[in-house]
């Protein structure tokens, strides 16, 4: 079906164009984002199954894994939004009972 290749070049597209974004260490992508194209190319993969386009489903499932390793590689940080950073950490912080 002809619908299949264009839903995978779509996909093959949107794949390198997150390619660089991977790549940039000095990227940020809000967590948001990040998250919220993954979960809805999920919904997209389940969608184009029940219809049969396998290499649609295969291309938005690759695409949701690159949106995944944004959102673990190119969060912003806590330093990075300005937020203040005061939570300390229990194995370095000299608690009691620490050499």
């Amino acid at each position: 079906m002809w619908q299949d290749a264009i839903f995978l070049c779509g996909s093959v597209l949107t794949a390198l164009a997150l390619g660089p974004v991977l790549r940039d260490s000095r990227a940020c992508i809000p967590l948001g984002t990040s998250l919220t194209s993954a979960g809805l190319r999920t919904a997209y993969v389940a969608a184009f199954l029940s219809l049969g386009m396998v290499w649609s489903a295969a291309g938005v499932a690759l695409v949701s894994t690159l949106w995944v390793l944004v959102a673990l590689y190119r969060r912003p940080s806590l330093v990075d939004a300005g937020l203040p950073v005061d939570v300390e950490d229990p194995v370095h912080s000299g608690f009691a009972g620490s050499d």
